[in-house]
């Protein structure tokens, strides 16, 4: 192993073990800290989330799992948390531990499954299932976070980009009625083609890995159409939340994150956010593909190799109705990605 890779290495650990070493536990107690108008990011794992994340992630108010602005190309789904202490079953990735297998996806339900027909309704919740002891251990984990990481303790905001959350947004209102939630689209047909043609036949799970590949377009396209509906639908209730699309961001990344950024009540100027050519890594980041320079087509590419097949099978498994609702209804069309 390199030197470089045994710092990244180290730093890593040391900002996953910070929350429980910090010396500001010996006189910052948990329940002075406030847990202001939280930001969750929601969308479809690909749906580029990670880009516009890692700009916010760069502000200096900004608290997510893993730290702030020092460390901010690492680990940000809090969902996916099993190391101690385990959030609450209910807003977890794996309700029933890591090693519970799924039919059909096995172990890897919580990318690009827990929202199919078969698995949507045993991971979706809201207010009616909310339990005050999981909502004040969540609350808890993420006052800890801020306690280690918060630069400025009295303007920290907590951030996060656990997918799954699309399907616990009225869960997560009840906890924090403050909360500022983004909903991120990507052109379906292009995500779910690569989705299934890609991801699924490459699955570690045998019986995914195995399927017909209609079969994998169709699942790839229940996972987004429920995602997006569900999420959708919630917001609408809750009379709240903005709705970003990845292809309006990589064509006016300034614009899109100034109005993120209005949104979520964060100061700033965005361009001071947004990616560089002379942007560091720190040590022990992941994906620095994810960054600089930004693609401006992230959909071409598949909507090129879509046939029309799958692209029909797309269509009639999400529904006209929601292509319409979300501007994706001429989605497969190569000049027409974003509607």
């Amino acid at each position: 192993m390199k030197i470089k890779e045994v710092l990244g290495l180290l730093n890593r650990i040391y900002w996953k073990l910070l929350p429980y070493f910090t010396l500001r536990r010996l006189y910052i107690p948990l329940k002075s800290i406030k847990v202001n108008k939280p930001i969750f990011f929601i969308g479809v794992q690909g749906g580029g989330l990670s880009v516009i994340v890692r700009c916010l992630k760069r502000h200096p108010f900004i608290v997510h799992m893993r730290g702030n602005k020092n460390f901010w190309a690492y680990q940000d789904e809090i969902s996916l948390q099993t190391f101690l202490p385990k959030i609450p079953k209910s807003l977890s990735s794996f309700p029933e531990g890591r090693d519970k297998e799924e039919e059909i996806f096995g172990k890897t339900a919580f990318w690009w499954g827990y929202a199919t027909d078969n698995l949507v309704k045993k991971y979706y919740v809201n207010e009616k299932n909310y339990v005050k002891k999981e909502g004040e251990t969540f609350k808890k984990i993420i006052k800890n976070l801020i306690r280690a990481y918060a630069i400025n303790l009295k303007k920290a905001r907590f951030l996060d980009k656990s997918q799954i959350f699309s399907l616990k947004i009225r869960f997560l209102n009840k906890i924090f009625p403050d909360a500022k939630f983004i909903l991120v689209m990507r052109n379906p047909y292009a995500i779910c083609w690569r989705v299934a043609s890609r991801d699924y036949s490459n699955s570690i799970s045998e019986n995914l890995r195995s399927l017909p590949l209609e079969e994998k377009v169709k699942l790839a396209a229940e996972h987004w159409r429920n995602t997006y509906k569900i999420a959708l639908r919630d917001l609408e209730y809750l009379k709240k939340g903005l709705v970003v699309k990845l292809e309006n961001f990589l064509k006016n990344p300034e614009k899109e994150l100034k109005r993120i950024m209005e949104y979520c009540e964060l100061e700033g100027n965005p361009k001071d956010l947004l990616p560089k050519p002379t942007d560091k890594f720190p040590l022990g980041s992941l994906n620095p593909e994810k960054w600089y320079p930004l693609k401006k087509d992230v959909n071409s590419k598949y909507l090129k190799e879509l046939p029309k097949k799958y692209r029909d099978i797309i269509t009639k498994t999400i529904g006209k109705d929601l292509l319409i609702k979300t501007g994706y209804l001429n989605g497969w069309k190569i000049n027409n990605t974003s509607s």
